[in-house]
């Protein structure tokens, strides 16, 4: 005989169900009720299938009958919502946790919370970035009520909020928030739980999150020109990986790639040349067409810093090598026409002008495609065809790609 899988609970529950049919009927607001309480049973269970035929059921029921109380449905609804968002459902989620929302005064605090959180969430995935953070806020709120402000409920909504505003390009708002709720998981690491004193080092290894806020928060204060917060975090964070990972960790080449821009704007290019060539070597070790892309980038960065040496030969060799590792399917991205710019404008200065139209060629048709034909990456292309063309005696064609771009030097003027 099939032993059972079902706890206790969730047979009680099963039962009073059956009762509440014999007694009350299928349709009756108990039986809803029932079913409400027995799918958070079943979620905690992993029982998802169960849980989202029994929430629907018991929404059905609640908004067919006239006898249900309000607060019944917007807790039922509140559950299939949660349920819906944890299952990468956003669109079957949205309504409902919409309605639960509308209906705050009708549902207990910690799951006003969890309707909040799951409805910043799906706002987020959808692209709702102003939504997400009005409601992420929102959350915040309440969980300081119930958690405290110091809480790692606030720290994790503080980084997601902070995302939300980097997706906004709210930048200054973005590094407060990520950079609050780093500095509070940082704390947690370092406070012993026996003594409460923060007296311990702090591992990240043991916790991806906090690598994620590292890199995140070192990512953010580069593109806001902020190099030496991004340095402060991103040095230590590096040593920290190195020791508690190791040397040759996958990890520690992401943190070399960003360290390393950091370090090329700060003037730092022999430091940057040293990051971009180890980088390039640990994220050898990350399989599939993500690592390599990602060596790509790497070597391209590399390429630039020889380029803007004018270290041609060595730039061409980098370059080439960006272009080889990059994914056939990532080739039409924009990276992919920078690749190929840089590449033949490397030609250029080394006299191999026909090189130099091919990849110029191919980086205007990228940028065509992925900034528009009237855009500034298409203009400068457009005037070194025109140099390399006149070179190799195509004075027409270089006649014709001048004022291309003159033209769109023209509609960009004031």
């Amino acid at each position: 005989m099939k032993k059972s899988t079902k706890s206790d609970l969730e047979q009680q529950l099963e039962r009073l169900a059956e009762d509440d049919i014999r007694m009350c009927g299928k349709k009756s607001v108990s039986y809803a009720n029932t079913l409400r309480v027995l799918a958070r049973v079943q979620v905690r269970a992993g029982k998802l299938t169960l849980a989202e035929r029994n929430l629907k059921r018991s929404v059905k029921i609640l908004k067919e009958s006239s006898d249900a109380d309000p607060s019944d449905l917007a807790k039922a609804t509140a559950q299939l919502g949660c349920l819906y968002q944890s299952t990468d459902r956003p669109d079957d989620a949205n309504p409902l946790l919409q309605f639960a929302a509308s209906h705050r005064g009708s549902v207990e605090p910690a799951e006003l919370f969890s309707v909040l959180w799951a409805l910043g969430m799906v706002h987020f995935v959808q692209k709702d970035f102003e939504g997400a953070v009005r409601t992420l806020n929102e959350a915040k709120i309440v969980a300081a009520d119930l958690f405290g402000s110091e809480s790692n409920q606030v720290a994790t909504l503080n980084g997601a909020i902070g995302r939300s505003h980097w997706k906004l390009n709210n930048l200054d708002e973005a590094s407060v928030h990520l950079r609050q709720s780093l500095d509070y998981r940082m704390e947690v690491f370092r406070c012993n739980p026996e003594t409460k004193v923060v007296d311990r080092e702090v591992s990240l290894g043991s916790d991806p999150d906090l690598i994620d806020l590292h890199f995140e928060l070192g990512t953010l204060y580069y593109q806001s020109d902020n190099h030496e917060e991004a340095e402060a975090i991103l040095r230590p964070a590096l040593r920290a990986i190195d020791s508690d990972l190791g040397q040759d960790h996958y990890l520690c080449g992401r943190f070399l790639h960003l360290l390393a821009l950091v370090r090329a704007v700060q003037g730092d290019n022999a430091e940057a040349e040293q990051l971009l060539l180890r980088a390039i070597e640990m994220k050898k070790s990350i399989a599939g067409e993500e690592g390599e892309r990602s060596v790509s980038d790497s070597a391209f960065e590399l390429g630039k810093i020889y380029f803007d040496q004018q270290r041609y030969d060595d730039a061409n060799l980098l370059l080439i090598h960006a272009w080889d590792w990059r994914p056939k399917r990532y080739r039409s991205d924009r990276r992919s026409g920078e690749i190929q710019g840089y590449t033949g404008m490397t030609f250029k200065h080394q006299g191999e002008y026909t090189l130099a139209e091919v990849f110029l060629k191919c980086s205007l048709e990228v940028f065509d495609a992925c900034d528009g034909p009237g855009s500034t990456a298409v203009a400068i292309v457009l005037r070194d065809l025109a140099v390399v063309c006149d070179a190799l005696g195509k004075s027409k064609s270089a006649a014709a790609y001048l004022s291309r771009a003159n033209d769109i030097g023209a509609n960009e003027a004031p």
